[in-house]
Formats: structure tokens, C-alpha cells, sequence
């Protein structure tokens, strides 16, 4: 993994992380994050031409990425870097609402879990982004059988990742949901 620059050779189940590979998938990391002082102007830049179709040429498409389990999200968003996206981390839907009304970057995609700490989970969330910027697309995902159900019902278009998801099965859903 260490030695691969192609982020599909880093995809795992979120489920098969063990110590050794979380270890490794840390080492193995080149991206840096979106700081919090690049969220409210537009001066951070990415790669990959795919994601560059329909936007200014040096833009990438932004994904904004919510989940409370810190390394759930870690994992998750590095492979997003590493495919070429930009990407912001919210560890709860109050924060994620927060960015989306605060920052100056387009966002193009929530990627968000269904159960989250805080006044407002995904399902909550996902209605807050279809009201207030419609444009977005929202992604849901979560590991409880009982949220299946209602998810589906909510993201049209195949937007709902059952966890345990891997990383690349996302990325697609994310891609195909920008064409």
C-alpha cells in the first residue's frame, strides 16, 4: 500500500482496518487536509482532470465529508484527496450545516452518515441541504439495518453506501452522481 500512488491499490473496507493497515494507510498518506483557514476562501487547490469536466480548469469538485468516527472520516476523505476531490470534514451535522452556510468554497457533494451526535443527524441534515442548496448532492450512509429503509426512500438515485462500504464503491457512487 505504502509504495502504490494509485488510490485505488489504498481502497479497503472500512470494516477489514486493522492496527497494521491503519498504521499503514497513515504512513502511506501524502494529502493535507482542508485547514480550517482554507474554508472560508477559496485558496486551496486539487488534482484530476476527470473531476475537473464542468468547472473552471484548477477547481476540483468539493466533498464534504460528515462523520463523528474520527477514523471512519479520516480514511474516507484521504481516499477522496487521493482521487482528486477536495475535501472538507465535519464531525456532526450541526457542524457540517455550519460550513455549508459559512464557506466561500462550492461544495458539490455531502457525504454524510445517518447516526451522529448533536441536534441534527443525516436524515436531518440531508432535508436541511435539499431545502436550503438544492444543488448539492447529498450521499447517505450508515451501518444500522433499520436506516436502510428510510435512506433509500430519501436519496434518489442511488445514494445511499450501506456500511461496511469501501472506499472505492463511494468514490464511484460520488463521480457518477458529478456526470
Amino acid at each position: 500500500m505504502a509504495g502504490s500512488g494509485n488510490p485505488a491499490d489504498k481502497s479497503k473496507k472500512i470494516s477489514d482496518l486493522g492496527a497494521v493497515t491503519l498504521v499503514d494507510a497513515l504512513l502511506a498518506s501524502t494529502a493535507s487536509p482542508v485547514g480550517s483557514s482554507d474554508l472560508f476562501n477559496d485558496a486551496s487547490s486539487g488534482s484530476g482532470a476527470a473531476l475537473l469536466e464542468g468547472r473552471e480548469a484548477g477547481i476540483p469538485r468539493t466533498v464534504l465529508v460528515v462523520e463523528d468516527e474520527v477514523l471512519i472520516r479520516w480514511v474516507i476523505a484521504e481516499h477522496l484527496r487521493d482521487c482528486g476531490y477536495r475535501v472538507i470534514e465535519a464531525g456532526s451535522g450541526d457542524e457540517a450545516i455550519d460550513i455549508l452556510r459559512r464557506t466561500a468554497l462550492t461544495v458539490d457533494v455531502v457525504f454524510t452518515d445517518v447516526q451522529m451526535p448533536g441536534s441534527i443527524d443525516g436524515f436531518a441534515l440531508a432535508q436541511w441541504v435539499r431545502r436550503q442548496q438544492p444543488a448539492i448532492k447529498v450521499v447517505l450512509t450508515s451501518g444500522i439495518a433499520k436506516a436502510t429503509g428510510a435512506a433509500e426512500a430519501l436519496c434518489a438515485e442511488g445514494r445511499w453506501v450501506p456500511k461496511p462500504y469501501s472506499t472505492a464503491e463511494v468514490e464511484r457512487r460520488i463521480r457518477r452522481l458529478l456526470a
